[in-house]
């Protein structure tokens, strides 16, 4: 997973303009992280809030840096201001231990404040964030693992070098074109 672009793939719908300021990160959280990016319960959650499913033809575009990924799907709402779009799947390998997986999940937003939703995504993460992990640049990573009521911080020097452990949280926020990302990982073996 060398860029934020690449969690997306070829999926994502680029819309012109500024980014909005309503808090879009509360959407993540419902989807993503309140599910442990579990698939069926992402979906869940996002059939319960009326979203759409993707086209099959969109959701084969789905990459994951050298990753196998298998079980891709997603769902998608429009809005007065562009799109939102989450994808769920499995990834066996780009990243983990030759036979681990992790389970991801991804929302993406178009015309939304990249700099309002890193602000939210470190006050959720609760750890400094592992510099370097995204060696472009594009997305900020950070890992924790819970321990004893709080969040103890896991330093990820390279998204590509997971720690096979699925008590480990990853959140990636960055962009990828006119899109702004927040990527949820959790190793699942």
């Amino acid at each position: 997973m060398k860029t934020a672009a690449v969690v997306l793939g070829g999926f994502l719908l680029c819309a012109p303009g500024m980014g909005r300021a309503e808090p879009l990160f509360p959407l993540f959280k419902t989807f993503c992280s309140e599910t442990r990016a579990e698939p069926k319960a992402a979906l869940a959650a996002a059939d319960k809030a009326s979203w759409s499913p993707i086209p099959k033809s969109m959701i084969a575009a789905f990459k994951l840096g050298g990753s196998e990924v298998t079980d891709a799907d997603g769902r998608m709402t429009t809005t007065p201001d562009g799109f939102e779009a989450m994808i769920v799947a499995h990834a066996k390998e780009s990243g983990l231990e030759p036979g681990h997986e992790a389970s991801i999940c991804a929302v993406a937003f178009s015309m939304a404040d990249l700099a309002a939703v890193k602000a939210e995504a470190a006050e959720f993460a609760a750890v400094e964030a592992s510099p370097g992990a995204i060696k472009d640049g594009s997305a900020t990573v950070y890992a924790w693992r819970d321990k004893d009521g709080r969040r103890e911080r896991v330093v990820v020097s390279d998204i590509e070098a997971i720690p096979n452990d699925p008590n480990i949280s990853i959140l990636m926020a960055g962009s990828a074109g006119a899109a702004t990302l927040l990527a949820f990982i959790v190793p699942s073996k």
